[in-house]
């Protein structure tokens, strides 16, 4: 098995097992103004708040979005990701926070309007 596949397969026993009704697919989506769900590979250990901006330096944001975060895990976040009030052809940056720090010095960057995977690897 893949590791993409491993991680939906145990977020799928995770979300079944806390009963919520979301079933992760490997498919695509676009990045634009309406909320999409969307699970995060990486390393994730002590994180509590994703953020996303419009600096790559979590200090310098003007505009800040704080996402939702349905499932996390060390490897894996499962989020509801609301780019508002974002729009095409914008970039934005995704952060970690652990305590209301970020966990990296720069931010992981998307753009507006581009096509993702719904699992999307952080590096």
């Amino acid at each position: 098995m893949e590791p993409v596949q491993i991680a939906i397969l145990i977020l799928q026993i995770l979300l079944n097992t806390y009963g919520q009704d979301y079933n992760p697919e490997i498919d695509w989506f676009i990045l634009h103004d309406k909320e999409e769900k969307i699970v995060f590979l990486g390393d994730f250990k002590g994180v509590d708040e994703v953020v996303i901006c419009d600096n790559k330096f979590y200090d310098r944001c003007g505009l800040k979005n704080k996402q939702r975060i349905i499932l996390a895990g060390q490897t894996q976040l499962l989020i509801n990701l609301d780019p508002y009030p974002f729009k095409i052809p914008e970039r934005i940056y995704v952060h970690t926070l652990d305590k209301g720090k970020p966990t990296r010095s720069k931010g992981y960057e998307m753009r507006m309007g581009f096509v993702y995977d719904r699992v999307y690897r952080l590096k």
